[in-house]
């Protein structure tokens, strides 16, 4: 088993964080739902889903791209139409407000949970691997798992947690008692 920690005793740590009482807990992201957050004291997981907008904004600009289908948007040396250069500007509009929306939707998840957690075992993926796979990879790639665990990395360590990376082929759901 390939287990890494990273700790961060020489950062200061505010004296209200000291005196609430954390807990530990597991993180495993996945396709269906963002993230299940699970507290072994409490028996129970708590189920973050991604915002239904993103999927809707990537519908909407698939949508968008078959309407603008036969545009002249400028190869072999022609220039691109004063339309499709409006379209260009109008489709990078649509993919900044996902972006937007998936960075907001991150930085608010991992405040919420660094607020209650502090000490945190993360599932070690290869996502690389697993956008291999040409049914899941849209839905891998628009969930945002490495931006996820590093912020939450950050903002762990920063608050004096600890955070172990648990390798991807731990038998964590197999345990013997």
């Amino acid at each position: 088993m390939l287990v890494k920690a990273i700790e961060a005793e020489h950062l200061p740590v505010h004296p209200l964080l000291e005196e609430r009482q954390y807990e530990t807990f597991g993180i495993d992201v996945g396709v269906k739902q963002f993230a299940s957050i699970a507290n072994q004291k409490k028996g129970g997981n708590e189920i973050v889903s991604l915002p239904d907008s993103i999927k809707l904004e990537q519908l909407k600009i698939a949508k968008f791209q078959w309407r603008n289908r036969n545009k002249q948007l400028g190869s072999k040396g022609k220039p691109p139409s004063k339309n499709a250069i409006k379209y260009y500007k109008k489709l990078a509009n649509y993919h900044t407000h996902i972006a937007n929306v998936r960075r907001d939707f991150i930085e608010k998840t991992t405040t919420k949970l660094v607020s209650k957690i502090k000490h945190i075992c993360l599932e070690s993926l290869n996502v690389k691997g697993m956008m291999q796979n040409s049914k899941l990879a849209a839905s891998i790639a628009r969930q945002g798992f490495y931006q996820f665990r590093e912020r939450l990395t950050t903002k762990i360590v920063s608050s004096g947690g600890t955070v172990v990376l648990a390798d991807q082929w731990f038998p964590s759901s197999k345990t013997c008692h």
